[in-house]
C-alpha cells in the first residue's frame, strides 16, 4: 500500500512536523520515533528490526503490534505522508519527502562560512525532543556533534578572517548547550582577547565552569595560559615546576607534561622526587615505573623499555598503552594494534579518557604503518575529537600529527601541508617544543616533495639544531636524513653526504635502526649523484638494502629496490632494473604510498626505451604523469614531461613530443621564476632529474612547440 505520492517536507529538529499540499500536521508524540526512523532511511526497514527500534522493551509479537498500531496512528494522522506498507517492509521513499536534518548536516560538514552559516540556523532544537528511543538517542548524539563541529568551524573561521566578535556571536548562545567542551571555551577567550574585552572573557569563563562543574585550576594547559593572558598574568600561568613539598600526583601530572614540551630536564628531575615518593611510601612503584616508561619511550630508549615492561603490572591498561607504543616503535605492527585495541577497551570500562586517546594515537600510527589508509584516518580523526572534548591540546596536535603523517604516506603533500603547517604554529604559540618539531618534520617533508627546497632546507637546519638543544638523537637523526634528501635534490652533493654520516651517528648513539637504514639509504642515493661514484655507490646500496630487510619498515624496502633499478639502469643494465623497479612499484602501490612511484615510472619508461619497448615505455611515462598530477611535486613533474617526450620520439610522434616539451619548458620557467632561479640553472640543479631535464632544456627552452618539434625529431636520443 502506498499514501499520497505528493512530496512531503518533514521537520525532526525540535517538535516534529510533517508539510505537504494540506497544511502542516504534527503527529502524535508517541509516534515520533516512527518518523525519525522512517525520514532518516529511505531505503526502509524489515518490520521486524523496525518494531526493535519502536518498541525495544516489549518481545517479538508484541512489538510488531505496536508497530502496527503506531503506523495506523502515523497515517491517520499525516496522511500527506507517502509511505509505503509491506507484509515485509516499511518504507518512505527518498523522493517523496524532504529532511531538515538531512540538509542541515550537509551544510554542517562543509568547509565554506556561508553553508555553516545555514546550517546553524536551522538548528530549532534537538532531533526529535522529548523523544527517548535509543535508535533515536543515538542519531541525536550525531547530529549534535556536527553541530558542535559547525560552531567551532564557523568561530575559527571569523577568528582568521579577524572578526572575533561575529565570532562570540556564534559561540555565546550555544555555551550552556555545550558546557564542558574545552575547545569552544577556547575559541570564545581568544576572541574576547582580540576584542581587549578581558572582563567579558572572565565573565564567560565563571559561567563555563558553574555549568561544566569543573573548576578553574583544573583546566589544560592552554586554556590556563588564555585564562593568564586575560588577566595579564600571562607568565604566572605558564608551565610551572611544583613546589618541592607538593603531593606526588602533582609531579606525576608534571613529568607527563614535560614529554610534550621536550624538557627531559624536568622529566628527570621529576621522576628524581617521584623515587623518594616511593621510599617514603607516599607513591606506588607501579606508578613510578609509568613515568619511566614514559621517559624511555620518548628517548628511544627502546631495550630500557622493554626491561620496565616486563616489572609493570601485566592487566594494566595503562601498561597496554605502552606496550602498543613500543610494538609500535620496533615495527612490530600487527602486535602494536592487537595491545592498542585491548587498551581501548580497557580504558572505556575504566572511563580512562586520556588513556583512550593515547591508544587511538598509536592505533593510527599503526595502521598508517601497515597501509591501512581508512582505519588510520578514522583513528586519527576519532583521537582528535577525544582530544578536543577533554581539552587536552597536547592530544589533539599528536592526532594532526598522525592525520598528516599518513597524508604524506599517500602522496596528498599539499593536503598535509595544510593540515600540518598550522598545528606547529599552534604547538609553538603553546610551547609543546617536542611536538611543534615533529610537526614542522613533517611540514618540511612535505615542502621538499613539493619541490620547495629553499625553505625547506632553512627548516631542516633549524629542526637539526632544535633536536640537538633538547637531546633528542634519535629525532635528530631524522631530521638529518631528511635534510640531507632536500640537499641531494637541490644538487649540494658534499653537503648531503656530511648529513648522512651525522644521521649515522645520531642514529646508533639514539639506538634507532630505523633511522640508521635511512641515513644509509640517503647515503647511497648521494653517491649515485655524485661523478665517479659508482662502485661506492653500490656498495652503500647493498647496506642500506641489507638495513632495510632487518629493520622491516616497508617504506625503506621499496626504497631501496627503487635505488638499486636506478643503479642498473645508470649501468646500462634495464633489464635487471626493471626486474628491481617492477618491485619498488608492486610495493608502493600496495601500500598506496606514491611519494617516489613518479620516479619509479620515469626510470621504467626509460629502461623498457633502451630495451626498444617503445609501447611500455609511452605507458610507464604516461601513467607517471598522471601521479606527479596529483601528488603536485612540480619540479619532479618537469623530468617527467622531458621523460614522456623522449620516449614519443622514440615512437615516431614529434608533434606530440614537441607540444611535451613545450609544457615541460613553460613549467620549469614558472618553477623558476617563483624560486627566483635561472632556469637553466634550476633544470641542472636535482641530480634525481638533471639527466632528463637539462638536456631537454637546453634544446627547447626558447623554442616554440613548433620548432621544438621539428627539433626532437631530427635529434633523437637513445
Amino acid at each position: 500500500m502506498a499514501g499520497c505520492a505528493e512530496r512531503a517536507s518533514i521537520r525532526l529538529l525540535g517538535r516534529v512536523a510533517v508539510t505537504g499540499a494540506d497544511g502542516e500536521f504534527e503527529p502524535p508524540p508517541r509516534t515520533w520515533g516512527l518518523v525519525v526512523a522512517l525520514a532518516l532511511r529511505p531505503q526502509g526497514f524489515e518490520r521486524e528490526e523496525l518494531a526493535r527500534i519502536v518498541a525495544p522493551e516489549l518481545e517479538r509479537t508484541s512489538a510488531r503490534r505496536r508497530l502496527s498500531r503506531l503506523l495506523w496512528l502515523l497515517r491517520d494522522a499525516v496522511p500527506d505522508l507517502a509511505l509505503s506498507i509491506t507484509s515485509r517492509r516499511v518504507t518512505l521513499p527518498a523522493d517523496a519527502r524532504e529532511v531538515d536534518v538531512e540538509q542541515m548536516l550537509a551544510s554542517a560538514r562543509s568547509e565554506a562560512a556561508d553553508d555553516l552559516e545555514l546550517a546553524l540556523q536551522g538548528t530549532s532544537g534537538a532531533l526529535a525532543q522529548g523523544c527517548d528511543l535509543p535508535w533515536v538517542v543515538e542519531r541525536r548524539r550525531e547530529v549534535t556533534a556536527a553541530v558542535r563541529d559547525a560552531i567551532a568551524k564557523l568561530a575559527s573561521w571569523h577568528l582568521a578572517a579577524d572578526r572575533p566578535a561575529e565570532a562570540i556571536r556564534v559561540l555565546a548562545p550555544r555555551q550552556a548547550e555545550y558546557a564542558g567542551d574545552g575547545e569552544l571555551l577556547g575559541l570564545r577567550l581568544r576572541a574576547h582577547l582580540a576584542l581587549g574585552e578581558r572582563a567579558q572573557g572572565l565573565a564567560a569563563l565563571d559561567r563555563w565552569c558553574e555549568q561544566s562543574g569543573l573548576e578553574e585550576e583544573r583546566l589544560p594547559p592552554h586554556l590556563r595560559e588564555l585564562v593568564g593572558q586575560l588577566r595579564g598574568e600571562r607568565d604566572e600561568v605558564a608551565y610551572h615546576e611544583p613546589r618541592p613539598t607538593a603531593p606526588p600526583h602533582a609531579w606525576q601530572a608534571f613529568a607527563h607534561g614535560c614529554g610534550p614540551r621536550g624538557d627531559r630536564r624536568g622529566q628527570n628531575r621529576a621522576i628524581g622526587v617521584l623515587r623518594q615518593a616511593v621510599t617514603d611510601g607516599t607513591l606506588s612503584r607501579d606508578e613510578l615505573r609509568l613515568v619511566e616508561i614514559d621517559r624511555a619511550l620518548d628517548e628511544h630508549a627502546l631495550a630500557l623499555a622493554e626491561r620496565l615492561l616486563a616489572m609493570a603490572d601485566a592487566d594494566s591498561g595503562a601498561v597496554a598503552v605502552r606496550r602498543a607504543r613500543l610494538a609500535l616503535l620496533s615495527w612490530r605492527l600487527d602486535e602494536a594494534v592487537q595491545e592498542a585495541s585491548r587498551a581501548l577497551v580497557d580504558h572505556y570500562c575504566e572511563g580512562e579518557r586520556e588513556a583512550r586517546v593515547a591508544a587511538l594515537l598509536v592505533q593510527a600510527a599503526a595502521h598508517s604503518r601497515r597501509a591501512d589508509k581508512r582505519d588510520a584516518i578514522a583513528s586519527a580523526q576519532e583521537a582528535h575529537r577525544a582530544a578536543r572534548d577533554l581539552g587536552r591540546a597536547d592530544l589533539e596536535l599528536a592526532a594532526e600529527l598522525a592525520h598528516g603523517r599518513e597524508l604524506l604516506r599517500q602522496g596528498r603533500f599539499a593536503q598535509a601541508l595544510d593540515r600540518l603547517d598550522p598545528a606547529g604554529a599552534r604547538a609553538e604559540e603553546l610551547g609543546l617544543a617536542r611536538v611543534e618539531l615533529d610537526l614542522r618534520h613533517e611540514t618540511a617533508r612535505a615542502r621538499c616533495r613539493l619541490g620547495e627546497l629553499d625553505i625547506a632546507d632553512v627548516q631542516q637546519r633549524d629542526l637539526r639544531q632544535r633536536w640537538a638543544e633538547l637531546g633528542y638523537p634519535a629525532r635528530e637523526a631524522a631530521a638529518a636524513s631528511e635534510h640531507a634528501y632536500t640537499l641531494i635534490r637541490a644538487g649540494r652533493i658534499a653537503e648531503a653526504l656530511e648529513a648522512t654520516d651525522d644521521a649515522r651517528d645520531l642514529a646508533e648513539r639514539g639506538g634507532s635502526p630505523e633511522q640508521h637504514g635511512w641515513a644509509c639509504f640517503y647515503r647511497a642515493l648521494a653517491l649515485t649523484c655524485r661523478d665517479g661514484m659508482v662502485d661506492a655507490s653500490w656498495r652503500a646500496a647493498l647496506v642500506a638494502t641489507e638495513r632495510a630487510d632487518v629493520v622491516a619498515d616497508p617504506g625503506l624496502v621499496a626504497t631501496s629496490r627503487l635505488l638499486i633499478g636506478l643503479l642498473d639502469y645508470l649501468a646500462d643494465r634495464p633489464g635487471e632494473a626493471l626486474e628491481s623497479l617492477h618491485e619498488a612499484r608492486e610495493r608502493y602501490t600496495s601500500r598506496d604510498e606514491f611519494d617516489h612511484l613518479p620516479l619509479v615510472l620515469a626510470i621504467e619508461g626509460l629502461a623498457h626505451l633502451a630495451r626498444g619497448e617503445v609501447e611500455l615505455a609511452r605507458d610507464a611515462t604516461a601513467r607517471g604523469l598522471r601521479e606527479i598530477a596529483q601528488l603536485g611535486a612540480s619540479d619532479f613533474a618537469v623530468g617527467l614531461h622531458y621523460a614522456h617526450a623522449r620516449v614519443l620520439e622514440a615512437c615516431d610522434r614529434p608533434e606530440e613530443a614537441g607540444r611535451w616539451l613545450s609544457r615541460g619548458n613553460e613549467l620549469l620557467r614558472e618553477i623558476a621564476r617563483e624560486a627566483g632561479l635561472d632556469p637553466m640553472a634550476l633544470a641542472a640543479r636535482d641530480p634525481l632529474t638533471r639527466a632528463l631535464t637539462a638536456a631537454a632544456a637546453a634544446r627547447t627552452l626558447d623554442d616554440t612547440p613548433a620548432s621544438a618539434a621539428r627539433r626532437t625529431s631530427s635529434d633523437r636520443r637513445p
